[in-house]
């Protein structure tokens, strides 16, 4: 069951996805890369989500199995989101399916509820070629499995925005 604040949370972020989208359209040189939305987020979710002691941090460093990782963005306050983040471009190419984000679904699925009262895999799709089906998208992220380890796994919240269409669901280890 999703509690009230994580809802309200999941539907900050797909208007923040809606808002990024809305404002790619105005560019010429539209982006092709994860890296060429990024400021654009940041700049987004600080607008959004930023409270005082309560920061958006972007790449934010977290220690896992002994080495350092990123993720993409860290919202503090009284329910911190972990987010990564993956955008496919207008001429499509980039994937959002779960091969290519594994990895960052993984890493979200390691930290607890005391860390992060949601962890999310926001999917930013400004393709032009239509978006994805929910039953497509979540068929293929049911097929990624956990490392073995003894360490808990919590779930991740994919959420996926498309001009056309956007929805949310549950990815559990």
């Amino acid at each position: 069951m999703i509690t009230e604040p994580v809802q309200a949370n999941i539907a900050r972020l797909l208007s923040v996805a809606h808002t990024t989208l809305n404002l790619l359209r105005d560019y010429s040189g539209r982006p092709k890369r994860e890296r060429d939305v990024d400021p654009m987020l940041y700049a987004i979710l600080n607008a959004r989500f930023k409270q005082p002691g309560a920061p958006v941090t972007r790449q934010h460093p977290i220690q896992m199995l002994g080495s350092r990782r990123l993720v993409d963005f860290r919202i503090g306050g009284p329910n911190p989101i972990l987010l990564e983040f993956a955008f496919r471009p207008r001429t499509g190419g980039g994937d959002l399916c779960s091969s290519t984000n594994e990895s960052e679904i993984l890493k979200l699925s390691r930290f607890p509820q005391t860390e992060a009262k949601l962890r999310a895999l926001l999917l930013i799709d400004a393709s032009s070629s239509g978006p994805y089906e929910r039953v497509q998208l979540e068929t293929k992220y049911k097929d990624i499995r956990t490392s073995p380890g003894k360490f808990d796994r919590c779930p991740v919240r994919v959420i996926y925005a498309h001009e056309k269409e956007s929805f949310h669901f549950c990815w559990t280890p």
